[in-house]
């Protein structure tokens, strides 16, 4: 998936292990599923080999239950 950076770069990004779990958790083990689906994106410091690094996490975007469309309960 591409995306911009706070500074700008653009980047493809490629969830890792702990995205990808928390996702199939919401979403589902089968990823064709999980087209059109929306994921939030942080950006988190963190040590990597030794250097600190900007690292990309996602979690699933789900909407409040207030901003669903709500069948009417009559």
């Amino acid at each position: 998936m591409p995306v911009k950076l706070p500074d700008g770069k653009a980047k493809i990004w490629t969830p890792n292990k702990t995205t990808l779990k928390k996702l199939a958790t919401v979403f589902g083990d089968d990823t064709d599923g999980w087209l059109g689906k929306r994921v939030k994106l942080s950006i988190l410091k963190q040590n990597v080999r030794g250097e600190m690094r900007n690292v990309v996490y996602g979690e699933a975007a789900v909407q409040p239950l207030t901003d669903q469309l709500q069948p009417n309960l009559r």
